[in-house]
């Protein structure tokens, strides 16, 4: 049998020991990973989801990030990915318009997670989406919406770079299958916790929808219309008096 040479033994028993001290980044948790990059933005509490997991204490409340403040409204986006949902049921040539999303976030989500008072303070919105995407696709009709996702030039345009991008996941929407960079073997930078989530654009075919990816990069692409594991984070314009709801 060939005899290893010794400076081989030790090269592999220098390189072994090396890997084996070397400092270990300590895992973030769910909540760690918008504090990290959204200190800049104001923060307000309202509304209610289910986010720990735990059914039986109730609904959590929702925070949420002011993007933008004009004349008498502010514009908030919720400050992690809340919601677990397909962009629509079927998998078929598809717009913001006639979306399974827009019908759950304008109906189930207005009624169930929203006060009368937090209602109350909503401002409907026209939403420009009569464009043509990069792939030669329309984006669909224009839209009045109380709630909403934000296009692709408006996630670019409210948000200055990737990091910004990044939203964490909770317990309750790991549960219904989110898909969280922490699962995924592609994961190759050193974040933790960043989802994908839907954006307001027909992607690459028309049954696809474009969406932000774990690492806060805009995917114009896209996914299925109506892939699993896609997260969501709602957006509504507010009358100026909801920013009493600042969080403390």
């Amino acid at each position: 049998m060939k005899k290893v040479p010794y400076i081989i033994l030790i090269l592999n028993f220098i390189i072994v020991s090396i890997v084996f001290f070397l400092p270990h980044k300590e895992k973030r948790t769910f909540d760690d990973v918008n504090t990290v990059y959204n200190d800049r933005f104001d923060v307000l509490q309202f509304g209610a989801y289910e986010q720990d997991g735990d059914e039986t204490n109730g609904q959590e409340p929702v925070e949420w990030l002011v993007l933008d403040e004009k004349d008498d409204k502010v514009l908030v986006i919720s400050k992690d990915t809340i919601v677990c949902i397909s962009y629509n049921n079927v998998s078929e040539r598809i717009t913001w318009e006639k979306s399974i999303l827009r019908l759950y976030l304008n109906n189930i989500f207005y009624s169930y997670h929203l006060n009368d008072a937090e209602r109350g303070m909503i401002v409907p919105c026209v939403l420009v989406n009569n464009t043509i995407n990069e792939f030669g696709h329309p984006n669909g009709a224009d839209t009045i919406d109380r709630i909403f996702i934000l296009s692709i030039d408006e996630y670019n345009k409210y948000f200055e770079n990737n990091e910004e991008r990044i939203s964490a996941g909770n317990n309750y929407t790991s549960t219904l299958g989110l898909h969280i960079s922490s699962t995924l073997p592609i994961a190759d930078i050193p974040i933790e916790n960043g989802t994908y989530y839907w954006a307001r654009n027909v992607g690459y075919h028309e049954s696809d929808t474009a969406c932000v990816n774990w690492d806060g990069k805009v995917n114009a692409y896209g996914y299925d219309c109506k892939s699993d594991g896609m997260g969501v984070r709602p957006c509504m314009w507010l009358k100026k008096e909801a920013l009493k709801w600042r969080k403390k």
